[in-house]
This record gives structure tokens, C-alpha cells and sequence, in this order.
């Protein structure tokens, strides 16, 4: 097993937290049976984007993000 390292996101990380945060909540949407409400997903996907924005323009003060990488 590969070692696990926790860090800060840094700005270079953004597409690949995009991408997983859509992944997730596409996910647990429908699993939910909400799968049609595609204007609220939306909104939480934007909700998520900001409050990573936030994490780097604080630099953690105002959000606090973690990754988990190998």
C-alpha cells in the first residue's frame, strides 16, 4: 500500500477537486433519488468551488481544506 500524504490543496489541485466534488455529489444525488434536481446539484457544486476559493484567498482563515494524496 501506497503511503498516504494529507496536505493543503494548492491552485494546481483545482481541476481534480472539480472534478471530484461534481463526482460526489453527481453520486450521492442519486443515490438519494434527487438525481433530477439538477439546479440544487448545481448549486452546491458552486457552493463547494466557492468555499475552496475562499480556503486559498484566506489561506485557510475563512475555509480550511484537506487532501488526501499518494
Amino acid at each position: 500500500m501506497k503511503p498516504v500524504q494529507i496536505r493543503r490543496p494548492q491552485p494546481n489541485d483545482v481541476l481534480e477537486l472539480k472534478a471530484f466534488f461534481s463526482l460526489v455529489l453527481i453520486d450521492t444525488f442519486e443515490k438519494n433519488g434527487i438525481g433530477h434536481l439538477t439546479a440544487d446539484r448545481d448549486e452546491e457544486l458552486e457552493s463547494k468551488y466557492h468555499a475552496l476559493h475562499s480556503d486559498f484567498e484566506s489561506n485557510g482563515k475563512e475555509r480550511f481544506f484537506l487532501i488526501a494524496t499518494n
